[in-house]
């Protein structure tokens, strides 16, 4: 008897760790995916290149050359409370612009029945956040102020990841609205402006220029 159970202890044991192999295979494969999916999308939006005959490229524009460019996957506990559904990847994008020659920049890769959704933004020292990759969160429930507090934070933590010397300073707020200070270096970049409604899910995020 202690030898047939030990045989059964062991025989699911080794299920068990088949079960565990598999499930880290499907995550790594997916993880592959959603890197390979990223390049593509990036590629597609910003192709402002061509490539030359010694291996060079020539850069017209906003260019994502893969090469170049590895994709980073963002730290997921930063948005895995709001976002779970969404995977965050930090890259560069090549400027023509002496000033600027690197951009740093996000996207987002998330999956619906419809197939892969993607937003990108650049770094806010270098333009405007895009309003649609901003968009992403709209919609979120965050209930009660210490909730508030950690969700406006989450998004500016998100893009000091894109700034140069970036960092969160000040995150504050009462009611409906709340401020999280984003720092480039020693200077107040931006304000990371979170809109809540009366039923505490986020109107809108906006970004505005800091006054000093």
């Amino acid at each position: 008897m202690k030898i047939l159970a030990m045989a059964a202890s062991l025989a699911a044991a080794v299920v068990l760790s088949e079960v565990a192999t598999a499930s880290q295979s499907a995550k790594s494969v997916s993880a592959t995916s959603d890197v390979t999916a990223a390049q593509d999308y990036l590629r597609r939006k910003y192709d402002e290149f061509e490539p030359l005959p010694n291996g060079q490229f020539r850069i017209f524009g906003l260019a994502y050359i893969s090469a170049w460019a590895p994709l980073t996957a963002v730290d997921p506990s930063i948005t895995r409370a709001y976002l779970p559904g969404v995977t965050f990847f930090q890259t560069v994008i090549h400027s023509p612009s002496v000033e600027y020659m690197k951009v740093e920049a996000l996207v987002a890769v998330r999956r619906t029945t419809r197939g892969n959704e993607f937003r990108s933004c650049l770094s806010p020292v270098y333009d405007d956040v895009s309003p649609k990759f901003l968009a992403l969160f709209e919609g979120i429930s965050v209930q009660g102020h210490s909730a508030r507090v950690a969700f406006t934070r989450c998004i500016a933590q998100l893009l000091a990841q894109i700034t140069y010397e970036g960092r969160v300073g000040e995150v504050s707020g009462d009611g409906s609205t709340y401020r999280a200070e984003l720092w480039h270096s020693e200077l107040h970049w931006r304000d990371v402006f979170v809109q809540f409604s009366d039923a505490g899910l986020v109107d809108s995020v906006t970004l505005f220029k800091s006054v000093r």
